[in-house]
């Protein structure tokens, strides 16, 4: 029974656990061993829905922490305008964002609206960039609406030419957004715990047939031996034969 049950569980999982943002990105891109600086080595982009917009990843292949004058974006047209979601370091390190116009983006790091939500930068061999771009930070930005010719790519500044991008690629003809109940976080975990569930499901349904199969198997004590009768109480008479 209990083999039973960890085989229904296994079958159960393999779904539940299959796929992944970050094994099926929107853009990729290989390493490249000519680029040192490995916080501007693209790897990967994805896009995810969200309850308050378009989540974004970017992957490059490795960084401890943000550079001064480095960036990461993804870039895509909307309503014959091409648009970017755009993640900066300043001096310090601090990062800023910006949902601009494509094209020449000259503001500094400091200037950025910072109109882009949960912005993050996660070191390590990889390194990620995470972020959120609202409904409504880019004109059109909503349910329904389709991003076309995705593309995305690590950047530099210079004071004569702005940002500029460094390494990237563009794979991706469109997104088409869609509005989750949960965050993007949410959601990937939610198969594992509700594969979790099911296993533990499973085993306490093995356990209890397993001990109520071993209750029913038991064998029965042996009947307790014939009692004589009782004497008759006084003035009263016994009409059953005296025990041997």
């Amino acid at each position: 029974m209990r083999a039973w049950a960890l085989l229904v569980a296994a079958t159960l999982l393999v779904p539940l656990a299959r796929a992944g943002d970050e094994a099926n990105p929107d853009v990729t891109d290989g390493a490249s061993a000519r680029i040192q600086d490995g916080s501007l080595d693209f790897l990967a982009a994805w896009l995810e829905a969200s309850p308050s917009g378009v989540a974004f990843t970017i992957k490059v292949r490795e960084a401890s922490a943000p550079l001064a004058n480095h960036g990461w974006g993804i870039g895509f047209e909307l309503g014959g305008t091409r648009h970017v979601v755009l993640v900066v370091a300043d001096a310090k390190g601090a990062l800023h964002s910006c949902a601009c116009t494509a094209g020449h983006i000259g503001q500094t790091a400091d200037d950025m609206p910072d109109d882009l939500a949960s912005v993050s930068f996660t070191a390590g061999k990889p390194a990620y960039i995470r972020g959120v771009a609202p409904y409504g930070s880019v004109p059109g930005l909503q349910p329904g609406a389709v991003l076309q010719n995705v593309g995305a790519a690590s950047l530099t500044y210079a004071s004569a030419s702005g940002w500029n991008d460094y390494d990237g690629n563009s794979a991706l003809e469109g997104y088409h957004v869609e509005r989750a109940l949960v965050p993007a976080w949410v959601a990937r975990a939610a198969p594992y715990v509700a594969g979790g569930i099911v296993l533990v499901a499973l085993g306490a349904a093995g356990a209890f047939f397993a001990l109520r199969k071993r209750g029913s198997s038991a064998p029965h004590p042996p009947a307790p031996p014939p009692q004589p009768p009782a004497p008759p109480a006084p003035g009263k008479l016994n009409l059953q034969p005296p025990p041997r």
